[in-house]
């Protein structure tokens, strides 16, 4: 049997809060909190379908409180009981909030019975369509990207290596929509599939480009972008791809008048990202790649820069101790869901497949086929169950 979506309802009046459970938990599965603050310790230990919340209470308010509960349960359906005279600052509290719906008091229990059938219907939609994001279309995307990282398996290794840095920097910075931020960054790079490879080449080596080629290569975001947008659900995706070369201070490309906090968040934690792995890879320890990106810090958004340095620096001697281990296996023993620790080199030393790949079905099948054809140098370097 399905666990109940819970209402939590709040108040600062513990006569009202008792009356309202009554009412309600026949038909419902209702927590009462007493007052803001005992409302978002209640949201931190469990999830809510629906927050309840008087306008007026000491301390935390109602609208402080449900702008709170948006950007840190955004999933979260939100309902404000007010005085009918307050109709002004419901309307702000609304826009604030991005309040489902606000009644006013006092409320009869049909009209408030009803809203709250209204609001988990609400939720079940963002919740099945989240699922659908995550799964589906999701899914559909690791499968594009894997194909992708067969052409570039150095470029996509790095990319997928930093997976778990940009989860936690999202947490950092309470992204709500963690899974649009992770797919920008893996098809970020798409655009290159439109680059003549005699420049993907040059550029790879650090070779000099004419003004033409740069000049390609720069609309490698357009061109991503331009593509992502044709698919129902990416254009957050779409957006976040095309501005992921943008400085905070404006410079950069694409050539407009955005800047700061114009710019996607997502764009400026894959700016800060990609370059973090770009200096990495060219053998500067992460310590040390940081810090270079501190000395361009109009390049970066400041919240974004300090929640990086605070997690890839402060806590790097932590993040050693509690390091990954890795073991070796045998080709014939690689499975999808793995992590390669190592680059995967055929037998003449050519890269076959970047260090910071997750291995998917087809990856397993191309190094099976390499091996059968020309071999593949064996142990391979995984991450330990």
């Amino acid at each position: 049997m399905a666990t109940p979506q819970r209402i939590l309802c709040v108040d600062d009046e513990p006569n009202i809060l008792a009356g309202m459970q009554r009412t309600l938990r026949k038909r419902f599965a209702v927590t009462i909190a007493e007052g803001g603050d005992r409302a978002l310790a209640e949201l931190a230990q469990a999830s809510y379908a629906v927050v309840v919340a008087d306008m007026h209470m000491p301390g935390l308010d109602g609208a402080a409180l449900l702008e709170q509960v948006r950007q840190r349960h955004p999933e979260t359906i939100r309902i404000m009981l007010t005085g009918a005279g307050d109709l002004a600052t419901a309307t702000a509290a609304v826009n604030r909030g991005h309040i489902f719906r606000f009644l006013s008091k006092p409320c009869p229990p049909e009209e408030l019975e009803r809203t709250l059938d209204d609001a988990l219907r609400q939720h079940q939609l963002i919740t099945a369509e989240r699922v659908l994001l995550e799964s589906t279309l999701n899914g559909s995307v690791r499968v594009l990207s894997e194909v992708l990282s067969l052409a570039e398996p150095e470029l996509f290794g790095r990319r997928e290596a930093l997976r778990q840095e940009l989860h936690a920097l999202c947490r950092a910075l309470e992204i709500a929509d963690v899974w649009a931020v992770e797919m920008a960054m893996m098809l970020a790079p798409i655009g290159r599939i439109s680059i003549p490879p005699e420049i993907l080449a040059k550029h790879r080596v650090g070779q000099a480009l004419d003004a033409e080629e740069a000049d390609i290569l720069s609309r490698i975001p357009e061109i991503g972008s331009m593509l992502l947008a044709n698919i129902p659900r990416l254009e957050p995706v779409a957006r976040m791809v095309l501005y992921q070369s943008k400085a905070f201070d404006g410079t950069g490309f694409p050539p407009d008048s955005a800047k700061g906090e114009q710019i996607p968040m997502g764009a400026r934690v894959l700016l800060l990202l990609g370059d973090l792995a770009d200096l990495h890879a060219s053998g500067l320890p992460l310590r040390d790649a940081m810090a270079r990106l501190q000395t361009t810090p109009s390049r970066y958004d400041p919240r974004v820069l300090a929640a990086a340095v605070a997690l890839f620096v402060e806590h790097a001697d932590a993040a050693k101790v509690a390091g990954r281990r890795s073991i070796a296996v045998a080709l014939a023993d690689l499975r999808p869901g793995m992590v390669l620790r190592a680059d995967v080199l055929a037998r003449d030393g050519s890269l076959l497949v970047g260090a910071g790949m997750r291995v998917g079905v087809a990856l397993v099948e191309r190094l099976l086929n390499y091996a059968r054809a020309g071999g593949v140098r064996e142990p391979l370097t995984v991450d330990a169950a």
